[in-house]
């Protein structure tokens, strides 16, 4: 099972309150660390192709936030 995990920099509320980090364990260097959403998606997307998935229709996108 192969698997892709990325944090996305936010447009909106780039600061994470006290209360963020202590539910989701996110920091917020990694936060301040992270690409844009485009630049993930491209990610993603190649990704995708390297690891042959891009004609399987068994796989999952879960995202939250």
């Amino acid at each position: 099972c192969a698997n892709f995990h990325k944090y996305c920099k936010p447009k909106v509320n780039p600061i994470l309150s006290s209360f963020c980090t202590q539910l989701t364990n996110i920091t917020q260097a990694q936060v301040d660390e992270a690409k844009d959403f485009t630049v993930v998606l491209k990610s993603f997307e190649h990704w995708l192709r390297i690891n042959r998935l891009t004609k399987s229709k068994q796989f999952a996108i879960v995202t939250d936030g």
